[in-house]
């Protein structure tokens, strides 16, 4: 009888002690993504970071995302983000709500603008670890989340304020909660993938019917189960509905020119079938493969030892994991090559699939935990490289600091900056007025977004030489598109050649000028009269006008 009662204490113990184990162990890797992820997050500059490494391509969407969500958290507007006076409608303002709303809570700072990419990628890890963790083993869950933590493309988009880390975890959850309940029988389970699918949506756009596709993709290949209903679709799609649709109908309703140039004609028809232009040449599907490997060949290397047993696994049907990891990795990879234009954040999808499949399907246990960790050791260590962990500040914009000294100098001038390499950086510094200039004798710019030249926000050097002129024509076709502001007009002039750029800083003897040094021997004596000229580290110059604005005014 003692010896009954004493095995079923050890055996209550054991028990006791696995169940404070399941529990500290997904708060362990919360702590360890949010440590190591985060660590020196607020270090580089906005839009320093490389979004794409291999074609050195810096992440200048953070330039816009920050400045319209610092003016949302100053200003108001939360309904309608802007840029730069202009609305900006390409996608819905899931990210910009919630960066603004962190710098609300915590004051305007990089770590504030931040934070929501950093919590969601956080959460994500947890919940891929779970994944693992339920369905191989807790080996095989830490090979996930180191295999997570490693991959360059992660480090650096939970260090962003960017879409896609937004949109990555919420199809992450989405799918976990199919893992969980692979028909969606319970309630609960429909709601939170509505939730999640939702959340796509509004970081996303369309790509947010990517968790619905797999599901309803899956639901079919299942052998054994019935198919999802009609019942079971419209109950997970009218909350989804529910929560996606208040923002479309009210921009619809209110901005309706403006949400169908710029939500559908640029950013759907445009640049997902026929872009503007492309940073490269490379087919659609080499450009992705290149850079994935290149990037993180750990991460490859685990996907490809996996696949005889995942195939095996696939094949005789032994569990849903299995087909359900196959349908989110061919789901993802039919969008990114049906989305024509190539951009590598894109590709942040595969990260999560594949990290999974590794985890569960390479061979090995606990002893893959070791090099692993080596190998994060190392990326942090070599973080300058293509495949490195940029932990430490990224190789700073050259134009940044001379822009922040500017800014500081609180300068009442309107500045023109000239072929701008900042990554529109001093969109998110306190100046007083700000243009951009253009050398685009084809009219690339317009390409982009035709209807900033209708409304007068793009404009030729002509136009802007005369612009007391047309400004009434442009202010009244904004104010008939929503917009009362005059604050969009003229932020873009486009210049046929370097002649114009000259001829435009020698008409505006009131206006401050950033502008590449190689057009300094070009400048008139007119010019050089009526501006100090100050040349910058960079190889750029600042014309800075003798005479301010205010005094001008008096």
């Amino acid at each position: 009888m003692k010896l009954a009662l004493g095995r079923v204490r050890v055996v209550r113990e054991a028990g006791n002690l696995y169940t404070v184990g399941a529990r500290i162990a997904p708060f362990s890797v919360a702590v360890l993504a949010v440590a190591l992820l985060g660590y020196g997050m607020a270090r580089g500059d906005i839009a320093s970071a490389y979004a794409d490494p291999v074609s050195k391509i810096r992440a200048q969407d953070e330039s816009v995302y920050a400045n319209s969500a610092l003016r949302m958290a100053t200003e108001g507007g939360w309904l309608t983000p802007t840029f730069l006076g202009r609305l900006l409608l390409y996608k819905p303002p899931l990210l910009i709500w919630l960066s603004a709303f962190s710098v609300k809570c915590f004051g305007a700072s990089l770590s504030a603008l931040r934070a929501p990419a950093l919590v969601a990628a956080a959460a994500a890890t947890t919940l891929l670890f779970l994944w693992a963790c339920g369905s191989r083993s807790p080996g095989a869950g830490w090979t996930c989340v180191l295999l997570l933590l490693a991959n360059p493309m992660w480090y650096t988009f939970a260090r962003l304020c960017y879409t896609d880390m937004l949109f990555a975890a919420g199809v992450a959850a989405a799918l976990f909660t199919l893992h969980l309940d692979p028909s969606l029988a319970r309630v609960r389970s429909r709601c939170v993938f509505a939730v999640c699918s939702a959340a796509g949506f509004l970081a996303k756009s369309v790509a947010g019917f990517i968790p619905l596709a797999i599901w309803l993709l899956f639901g079919v290949l299942r052998r054994g189960e019935p198919r999802p209903s009609l019942a079971r679709v419209v109950q997970v799609c009218i909350p989804v509905l529910l929560l996606v649709a208040p923002w479309h109908v009210y921009q619809i309703a209110v901005h309706p020119q403006w949400f169908w140039a710029d939500y559908v004609q640029v950013q759907l028809l445009g640049f997902g079938l026929q872009p503007p232009a492309q940073s490269t040449a490379e087919p659609q599907l080499w450009f992705y493969v290149k850079r994935v490997s290149i990037i993180d060949p750990i991460l490859i290397c685990f996907a490809v030892l996996a696949v005889p047993a995942f195939w095996r696994d696939l094949r005789q049907r032994k569990s849903a994991n299995a087909l359900l990891l196959a349908v989110w990795l061919v789901v993802v990879a039919t969008a990114l090559l049906t989305f024509r234009y190539r951009n590598l954040p894109y590709a942040l999808n595969l990260v999560p699939p594949l990290a999974l499949l590794g985890a569960s399907y390479s061979p090995g246990g606990w002893w893959r935990i070791l090099p692993l960790c080596a190998a994060l050791a190392a990326k942090t260590v070599f973080a300058g490289a293509v495949c490195g962990l940029p932990i430490k500040a990224t190789e700073p914009i050259p134009s940044a600091a001379p822009l922040r000294a500017y800014a500081h100098r609180g300068r009442p001038n309107e500045l023109i900056i000239v072929s701008p390499d900042d990554e529109f950086y001093s969109s998110t510094l306190h100046l007083s007025r700000l243009r951009y200039a253009f050398i685009d004798p084809n009219r690339l710019v317009i390409r982009y977004a035709p209807h900033f030249a209708y409304l007068g926000i793009t404009v030729t050097v002509e136009q802007f030489l005369r612009f007391d002129d047309l400004r009434g024509k442009f202010l009244e076709r904004l104010r008939a598109w929503g917009v009362q502001s005059s604050e969009p007009l003229a932020t873009s002039i486009l210049a046929k050649s370097a002649e114009e750029i000259v001829r435009l800083a020698d008409a505006r003897p009131q206006s401050d000028f950033f502008l590449p040094s190689d057009l300094f021997g070009a400048l008139s004596t007119n010019t050089l009269a009526t501006h100090e000229v100050v040349f910058t580290p960079n190889g750029r110059i600042f014309l800075l006008a003798r005479q301010s604005r205010a005094e001008t005014a008096r």
